[in-house]
């Protein structure tokens, strides 16, 4: 990016483990004069509040217009820091995304004072944060302010109630003249919360034009992923043992397997041991998942593939999923390992391993993370486009004495 001959503007390095010390790199080269970049994206890149030190020198220094932090680990101590250079008179940062950091009220604190400064921040995305009203009346203060020119702001699956909607409705009062888009989708607005923003839609003195209040109700007012929570459970299938409420599905380890269609005479058929001991076998949940975000956990034990499939013909199929090992998790697309495959993760903990899979199903995004003490770490993410429901589906390879029997179960939130 120092080279004169460059002139690079965009630069998307998301979904790849440069983690702190290779971020400090790019970093180290935006503060370069010689430097003309305005997109940097940098989401799920195993990022921390480490970062956001230099971070803030090169908002206060660089040429950025647009900058997307989803997806980290950054924490409201790392907010305070990039609000640091934020606060420059100096910063040209417009686009800020913010999305899936583990931010709580202390973020919205932090940006407060942003938004009523003479900052140039226009869009702002926090959705998938835990931003209750607490941290919504410190927000609000700033969105009030007539200094406040943010024209969008997202908040998403962040908790917010009929209170929350209030102090933003106070605020569309106070100040009507810049927010445009206002999106709080899978919150727990309640009818009078609509209410009260829908008046602002209708106010001919209120500048805000789009309100997104799709998919709301009181479940979204769980923390984290689990407010996309969806009771999944097993379907049949040859080869696999069901526990009786159809959480827990087991590779099935005989010597021989007795067809379920078998008339139970002298003519009954039995299938050969290689059908079921040498090969791999799969069982699918229900229900069927379309429109909307769900969120399910699995322990699993063995060799398994976790993924998501979607039928495209009579007999034809697209499947996303993970194969995990004890050695490795690789991801793989229609049978094909994926170009950002995330065998280069630590090798898991022993058995059982947790792993949490996120689909937003309007936006085309399947993710799969790690999960260990309620904490996700993320390991890979799909972009595609669903045009029917998907079915979540688990594969398990044959026995091994290295990996053990095949056994997955899935979790009640």
């Amino acid at each position: 990016m120092e080279m004169p001959l460059s002139q690079l503007k965009i630069l998307d390095l998301s979904y790849n483990p440069l983690t702190d010390a290779g971020v400090e790199n790019i970093f180290q080269a935006l503060l370069s004069k010689k430097c003309e970049l305005e997109t940097l994206r940098l989401c799920a890149c195993h990022i921390t509040k480490t970062s956001c030190v230099t971070l803030a020198k090169v908002l206060q220094q660089s040429s950025l217009r647009e900058l997307d932090l989803s997806g980290n680990l950054l924490g409201d101590e790392g907010v305070k820091l990039v609000c640091t250079g934020l606060m420059s008179p100096h910063c040209r940062l417009n686009t800020l995304g913010l999305k899936d950091c583990k931010l709580y009220k202390g973020s919205c604190e932090a940006l407060a004072p942003v938004l009523w400064s003479f900052s140039e921040l226009k869009d702002l995305d926090l959705s998938n944060n835990d931003l209750p009203n607490a941290g919504l009346r410190r927000l609000s203060v700033g969105l009030r302010n007539p200094s406040c020119s943010l024209r969008v702001l997202r908040m998403s699956g962040c908790q917010i109630t009929e209170r929350g909607c209030a102090l933003l409705a106070s605020a569309l009062i106070r100040n009507p003249h810049h927010l445009e888009e206002l999106d709080l989708s899978y919150n727990h607005p309640e009818e009078s919360g609509i209410q009260l923003l829908s008046a602002r839609l209708e106010d001919p003195h209120c500048h805000l034009q789009k309100l997104n209040i799709e998919h709301v109700g009181e479940r979204h007012l769980k923390w984290g992923f689990k407010k996309y929570a969806v009771d999944l459970k097993f379907d049949w299938s040859d080869g696999v043992d069901l526990s009786q409420d159809r959480k827990k599905a087991t590779r099935r380890n005989m010597e021989m397997f007795y067809s379920p269609f078998d008339s139970g005479d002298d003519d009954m058929s039995i299938l050969p041991k290689s059908n079921l001991q040498n090969s791999q076998v799969e069982v699918q949940c229900f229900p069927s998942l379309s429109g909307e975000r769900f969120y399910w956990e699995v322990d699993w034990t063995g060799m398994v593939f976790i993924g998501m499939r979607q039928r495209l013909g009579f007999n034809s199929f697209e499947k996303y999923y993970l194969a995990c090992s004890r050695d490795q998790l690789i991801a793989f697309h229609n049978n094909r390992v994926s170009t950002k495959s995330v065998s280069h993760l630590k090798k898991p903990n022993p058995d059982p391993q947790r792993i949490g899979v996120y689909l937003d199903w309007p936006a085309g995004i399947l993710s799969f993370y790690s999960v260990s003490s309620g904490e996700r770490t993320f390991l890979h993410t799909f972009h595609t486009t669903f045009s029917a429901p998907v079915v979540p589906f688990f594969s398990f390879a044959k026995p091994h004495p290295y990996d053990g029997i095949g056994s997955v179960t899935l979790r009640t939130f």
